[in-house]
């Protein structure tokens, strides 16, 4: 687990040991449980502190694919080739012909599990996702609805991750319409 993936845990345990810290003060006066429950406070503040300030390779990940939710939804092409690795033409291609044929006005990630390997320089990911989405397909009056499972594998470079390769199972369509 990274350190500061989620200090959550970490300030709850602190904020307990104050309060235990403050009812034994109350209880006993000594001046040890005042210290105590000082220290917990700026321990759980600090990693509070540290969470926040910290982005780890999760988080940025976590944070890089509904950002390019809402560049699909709102035709951003730009922001989401520069998520791309610039080296890879044919990755490009395939986004703009996918872009092309499909024109979502909804993108909903439901469920993103990424796995991070190697060394922090050099670091590569993989991130598993469900996501939800509705809009135009070519050939298709009226809006389409599917569900879309997508494996895409990043790399780190210059501090950012790109991404180098991408595979989509077949949408579902999750309407129930009938064609005419």
């Amino acid at each position: 687990m990274m350190p500061f993936h989620d200090a959550w845990p970490w300030a709850i345990s602190c904020a307990v040991v104050a309060g235990v810290s403050l009812l034994l003060w109350s209880q006993a006066g000594q001046r040890g449980f005042l210290v105590a429950m000082a220290a917990a406070l700026v321990v759980g503040v600090g990693c509070l502190l540290a969470d926040w300030l910290v982005v780890t390779d999760r988080e940025q990940i976590e944070r890089l694919f509904p950002r390019l939710a809402r560049a699909a939804e709102t035709g951003d092409t730009e922001a989401i080739f520069a998520a791309l690795d610039p080296s890879l033409s044919p990755l490009r291609s395939e986004a703009e012909r996918a872009l092309r044929e499909f024109r979502p006005e909804e993108v909903r990630i439901t469920r993103l599990d990424v796995t991070l390997e190697g060394p922090a320089e050099a670091r590569l990911a993989r991130a598993e996702m469900l996501i939800h989405t509705r809009g135009d397909a070519g050939g298709v009056s009226g809006p389409l609805s599917a569900l879309i499972d997508l494996t895409v594998d990043l790399r780190k470079e210059g501090g950012q991750f790109l991404i180098t390769d991408f595979e989509a199972d077949a949408a579902r369509p999750t309407d129930r319409r009938r064609p005419d």
